[in-house]
């Protein structure tokens, strides 16, 4: 028998948590449909973000002839793209969107979004609209190098960033809900990464052991553009010289900070400790001889998606898209499918698609990226049903 685990745990107990939450970013007082008109302009696109609502897409599009080869053309390659210059934009309920230097962050409810732009940190409340430009956000190295310098909590009520003080790297702690702000007792070195630790209130804070220059901060080893987030992240690496990183745990409502073992010079390989943390209830799609299963880790439950073929591909709470199949993990069941391998999937089941036929085979990772605008489309119902194993 041929057994390959090909992908994903999903956290729905924490996403239905979120959902049920009467705070800020509850359903109630933010959009839960995705826009009916067309996203983005008329150019290759890349998706590299997208809301579980689908409200707001971040994406990639190459607007301009900036190759000298007639016409605005764009292939994906294995480190990157190759062709005219892709340009981040954040597009909130349609449209083109704004132009960012980068995307940081979202909150786990989707509603805030931590972005650059005019190199400056910028967070964006996605249900009012409203902007706050945070001017003392310690951006360095943010876009070019892989840093991030925010994150925010589980239940999406703080954001945590790195700012400097008198010249000093520390952090500050953003109550999202009045925007006030308190600066923690400070890591021993610049702040370099904030990660969240969902379902918990922990954050975990890598900073640099001794002080460097900008120029010497850890980069992204990638064939992209320098300074550009258009790039396929997952075939990046980075390299942690000149010198190993350490952490440490952050608590977004106390402050607290408490000791967690160093990092070695790759990151991926370290096995850490931090704070307990509950564990989640999970959904696991894995393939055996080339059938699809969801198996539910908390009840051990497992069914087979008889017919269900191609890569595992975007996801968004309890939704997938294996090949151009849609599948409801929660309920472990087939939705239908669409046309096109979807650039993204929202919570409701609907998949996002070129709004016109791409010119391009978009299931070929070696030719051309789609032109948009693109388009949420519901799943067509097909033939065959799911078996409980």
């Amino acid at each position: 028998m041929r057994r390959s685990l090909l992908v994903v745990s999903m956290l729905l107990a924490c996403r239905a948590k979120r959902d049920d939450d009467p705070r800020g970013g509850s359903a109630s007082n933010r959009p839960t449909a995705p826009p009916a008109g067309p996203i983005g302009s008329p150019h290759p696109i890349h998706v590299i973000k997208s809301a579980a609502s689908g409200r707001w897409i971040v994406a990639c599009q190459a607007r301009l002839d900036t190759d000298g080869v007639p016409g605005i053309r764009v292939h994906r390659l294995e480190h990157g793209f190759n062709g005219d210059k892709l340009t981040p934009y954040l597009i909130r309920g349609g449209g083109d969107g704004i132009a960012i230097d980068g995307f940081v962050e979202a909150s786990h409810d989707d509603r805030w979004l931590a972005v650059v732009r005019d190199g400056a940190l910028v967070l964006i409340d996605d249900a009012s609209g409203r902007e706050h430009v945070l001017a003392g956000a310690d951006v360095r190295g943010e876009i070019a190098t892989g840093r991030q310098i925010a994150a925010f909590d589980a239940d999406s009520t703080h954001m945590v960033y790195a700012t400097l003080v008198n010249g000093q790297s520390r952090l500050a702690i953003r109550e999202l809900a009045s925007q006030a702000e308190r600066v923690p007792s400070a890591p021993p070195g610049i702040v370099w990464q904030v990660r969240g630790q969902p379902p918990s209130a922990w954050l975990r804070v890598t900073y640099l052991r001794r002080a460097v220059r900008p120029n010497e901060f850890p980069h992204l080893v990638t064939s992209s553009a320098a300074g550009s987030q258009c790039r396929i992240d997952m075939l990046a690496a980075f390299d942690f010289a000149p010198d190993p990183l350490a952490n440490v745990w952050l608590h977004s409502g106390t402050g607290e900070l408490r000791d967690a073992q160093p990092v070695p010079d790759r990151v991926h390989d370290t096995a850490e400790t931090r704070p307990a943390i509950p564990a989640s209830e999970e959904d696991v799609v894995s393939s055996v001889d080339h059938v699809y299963r969801i198996k539910n880790v908390r009840t051990g439950a497992v069914t087979e998606l008889p017919g269900v073929k191609g890569p595992i591909g975007q996801q968004s709470g309890g939704v997938i898209a294996i090949g151009r199949t849609i599948v409801d993990l929660a309920a472990a069941r087939v939705l239908g499918e669409v046309r096109f391998r979807p650039l993204a999937v929202e919570a409701g089941g609907r998949a996002l698609v070129p709004a016109e036929d791409p010119a391009a085979d978009v299931d070929d990772l070696e030719r051309e990226l789609p032109i948009g605008p693109l388009r949420w489309v519901s799943p067509t119902p097909v033939a065959g049903e799911s078996r409980t194993l």
